[in-house]
């Protein structure tokens, strides 16, 4: 996930950061010098670049955290700058909706944040890097469930570009109809997610997850797909670390056996 952002970061530069650190401060950006916010946005993709190689070692607190805070300024500024798709309801109102950043960046919010309670059992409950990637995976499915029931445009070109690649011809309706019920499903995932500890629903989940963040390169090819593929890591990695998790655990806590009274 790292060196992906790094890459979309520092090489393609084209980010809803650069453009909330460069817009004017009436529409929500912070109104610095074009150059500025570019040399801020490679300082971010060195400090990503750097915590991919010593993460691949060791987790180090004082990296991680900066990591799942910059997912949580790219939430931001996407919202700021209304980067990506944004849904229009009849039933919530704009300002919410334009809230939906925050769901789909929850999975790469929470992966360095859970990590990092994994590795540290002695300063933090045994579980809480579990609730955290649970969180953080019900959070991007239910996002990206969201963009798929509203059809999401680039979801739709995702869909028809990656057909046409292999020689299919799907029309744009029926693109859409695919995107419902791939909606519904990823809603569904959500849920299960937070409320259950089956491990066919994180299996199925994180093999979901490894599909959608491919068909970037399925849709547009290996030279331009591979960092974005990289990038949506996470989408496939926390739910796959909770069915290796849920493997090794009950799926329900074991009841405690009756204890014999005194008088016994």
């Amino acid at each position: 996930m790292c060196l992906g952002q790094a890459w979309w970061l520092a090489i393609v530069q084209e980010t809803p950061l650069v453009g909330w650190l460069h817009s004017p401060r009436d529409v929500g950006g912070w109104n610095l010098s074009e150059s500025f916010a570019l040399q801020s946005q490679v300082a971010v993709a060195s400090l990503l670049v750097v915590t991919a190689i010593v993460t691949f070692f060791r987790s180090v607190a004082l990296l991680l955290l900066p990591v799942s805070a910059v997912q949580v300024a790219l939430a931001v500024a996407m919202w700021q700058t209304a980067d990506g798709f944004q849904i229009v309801s009849r039933w919530l109102p704009p300002t919410v909706t334009a809230l939906l950043p925050f769901l789909t960046q929850g999975a790469r919010v929470a992966a360095p944040l859970a990590l990092c309670l994994y590795d540290r059992p002695e300063r933090t409950p045994h579980t809480s890097w579990e609730a955290v990637a649970r969180g953080g995976a019900c959070f991007a499915f239910a996002g990206h469930g969201l963009e798929a029931l509203w059809h999401s445009p680039q979801f739709a070109d995702l869909i028809l570009f990656s057909a046409r690649r292999i020689g299919t011809a799907m029309t744009e309706h029926a693109a859409q109809t695919l995107l419902t019920g791939i909606g519904v499903i990823d809603l569904l995932l959500a849920a299960l997610l937070v409320t259950t500890r089956w491990r066919a629903v994180a299996i199925y989940a994180a093999l979901w997850g490894l599909v959608t963040a491919g068909s970037r390169m399925s849709a547009h090819g290996l030279e331009f797909g591979w960092y974005e593929t990289l990038i949506r890591t996470a989408h496939f990695g926390l739910p796959a670390a909770l069915a290796v998790y849920w493997w090794h655990r009950p799926a329900r806590p074991p009841v405690p056996a009756p204890t014999a009274s005194p008088l016994d």
